[in-house]
């Protein structure tokens, strides 16, 4: 899979474009320090600010690091990030995670979100592909209910 760009921020985390622009992927190497977090948190939070307001957000959150962890920091963080999007924004979110106790842990927290806004829709997988080929699919059905309308 060739990315449409890639961007690389310190501490391991990059994001990439692909289907011209249309699906982010963010991804981190696992760095759990506060700065890391915060690289990672502020980014997700510029990247939904600066999408169009008419056009639904896809972005893939790549956690699969075997480094990735979960804390109360990086927990704060991520609500932070849910709280930029606007409530008149739909936003499809893929995370990727190991199989393991951090999936565990990141499930949980992601199932307790599950309904708390109707604009954000979130899946997990443990595989970079799938979680792409759903939101491509996603996208797509999109799509075609804007054009059948």
């Amino acid at each position: 899979m060739a990315a449409d760009e890639l961007e690389r921020y310190p501490h391991g985390i990059s994001r990439e474009w692909e289907d011209d622009r249309r699906i982010v992927i963010i991804s981190t190497q696992g760095d759990m320090s506060q700065a890391a977090i915060d690289v990672w948190a502020n980014l997700v939070i510029r990247t939904v600010q600066e999408w169009p307001h008419t056009e639904p957000v896809y972005i893939l959150h790549d956690l699969s690091s075997r480094n990735q962890g979960f804390t109360p920091y990086s927990r704060k963080r991520a609500e932070d990030t849910y709280r930029a999007v606007q409530p008149d924004q739909m936003v499809y979110i893929a995370v990727v995670l190991r199989d393991g106790f951090i999936n565990n842990l990141i499930s949980v927290f992601l199932r307790r979100r599950k309904g708390a806004r109707q604009n954000i829709r979130e899946q997990v997988f443990t595989s970079r592909f799938t979680a792409l080929d759903w939101l491509r699919g996603v996208r797509q059905t999109q799509i075609t209910s804007i054009n059948s309308n």
